[in-house]
Formats: C-alpha cells, structure tokens, sequence
C-alpha cells in the first residue's frame, strides 16, 4: 500500500528551532508560516513539511499518492461533483469549470466532462513542477487522509480568491467517516500581486483544539445555491466538498515565486 514512511506532525517549537518560519501580511492568528521552496511543488512541500517534522521530502511520493486516490476514487469524486453541479444554474457550471479546467468543452453530457476533468487534473498531478489547484487539493487530501483548511490574506483583492480562504478541503465522502473532524493541515495561499504560492501553517499552541476557532467554510459545492454565494459552513465538522466558483479566478496555485510573469488561474494551479 502506498503510504508515508512515517508521520511526524511538525509544531511551533520545531519549527522556530530550525528557523522554518515566514511572515506573511494579513496571516490567521496563533499561527506561523512554514517558508516552502517555490518551484511549482510548494503544496506538496507545504503538507510533506507538516507531515515529516519540517523536512521538504517525499514530494513526489505524495504527488503519486493523490494520483492514485484520485485514480482509485475518481467515480466517487465524479459523482459527488455531478450531484453539486446538476443543481447549480448555468452561470454557475461555467464558473466551476472556469477555475478547474476547459477540457470537454464540446461534451454536452455534464457527467462525461467531470469525468475528463477529474482524469486531466490527475494526469497533471502526476507532474512535478505541475502547479496545483481545487482538485489535486482534494486527491492530497484523500491521500494523506485528513482535511485540509485553506487560507488566503486578503481574499477580497482580487475575484477568485475567497475559494482559497478560510474553506475546508476534504476528500471523497467515502473515507470521511474514516478521518476524525479534528484531523486537519491548514495551508496558505500568499504571493504578491498574485497568490500563486502555498506554505504549510502551525498554530503557536500545540495543544489547541482546531475545532474551537477558525469557523473554516464547507468547501461543498451548494445547497442549492449558487456558486458565486461564500457558504457557510460548520469548521472543521462540515462533511462535504465547496465546489463553487467565482468569475474570472486567479490562477491555480503552485508555487512559483519567481517566474511572476507566468499567467496562472487561481483555480486552474498553484504551486
């Protein structure tokens, strides 16, 4: 079974001891930042790094590892997003597919182009350097079994954003009961002008409940709703997947500093 070596959930303490942390304008209270390479594999940096006690290993272990549970699941994540999207009007489709992804624009079926959808972010996965957006967010986080909670400073400043603030990603619905609620990685979106970086975040007390604060929105599509609305949801307790979408995203987000003049979609991939 594919899996991590070993887990060794990194903390403040550690962090600060081997001089990991960053400052980043408009960070979530009580938490440092963890400085990530930038080289469009920063999210898989940002988690391998919470995971492994701050060392920056096993990047395309756990590239692999979401490609395998999005291979694995990839029916179930289909389904979920197909169910979420059948009830959103057409405005808010387009929106959805504007920040993930323009494949199948000619397939008619709804079903068949999520299917391909789900298929190419996969594939691109699979490639280090890939940045990486809403749907590799959610194969990590199926991979690594745990939620993952974004964050984004600023949100407002730019359309598209708000999907990368204070929203929690989950996997597919079949292994959620397997992942207790208070099991989460919190991630941040940063960068300037564009967000297009992520770096891992730890909270500066190592015994705090991540079920007390954070009030992190349901990262499910709708409830009937359109996808342009900010849900609400209940933290860290909500038990489906935010799909909506908002007009004309930024790029994904991978991470790569230095090449700002590379055009990314917020949803498309950061890295």
């Amino acid at each position: 079974m594919l899996q991590l070596p070993s887990i060794e959930m990194l903390t403040a303490d550690r962090a600060i001891a081997m001089q990991l942390q960053e400052s980043y304008e408009g960070m979530p209270d009580n938490r440092i930042a963890i400085r990530t390479t930038g080289d469009g594999d920063c999210l898989f940096h940002a988690v391998g790094k919470l995971l492994r006690g701050g060392r920056e290993e096993h990047t395309m272990l756990l590239r692999l590892g979401a490609v395998v549970f999005a291979v694995n699941h990839q029916k179930h994540i289909v389904d979920e997003l197909y169910g979420e999207l059948k009830r959103a009007d057409e405005v808010s489709v387009g929106r959805f597919f504007s920040m993930i992804s323009d494949v199948g624009q000619d397939k008619t079926d709804l079903y068949e182009r999520l299917t391909d959808v789900v298929q190419e972010q996969a594939r691109k996965t699979m490639n280090r350097g890939e940045y990486s957006g809403i749907l590799p967010i959610k194969f990590l986080a199926g991979f690594v079994r745990s939620h993952i909670l974004l964050y984004c400073p600023n949100p407002t400043d730019s359309i598209g954003y708000a999907e990368y603030n204070n929203v929690l990603r989950t996997p597919c619905s079949c292994i959620l009961d397997s992942i207790p609620d208070t099991l989460q990685l919190e991630v941040m979106l940063v960068g300037a002008p564009r967000r297009n970086h992520f770096v891992g975040l730890v909270p500066t007390s190592d015994d705090r409940d991540v079920t007390e604060t954070d009030g992190a929105t349901n990262d499910r599509a709708t409830n009937g709703s359109d996808y342009s609305d900010e849900a609400t949801g209940s933290g860290p307790t909500a038990k489906k997947e935010d799909a909506k979408a908002t007009s004309q995203p930024p790029s994904q987000h991978g991470e790569r500093q230095q090449s700002a003049g590379k055009q990314n979609h917020a949803s498309r991939s950061q890295g």
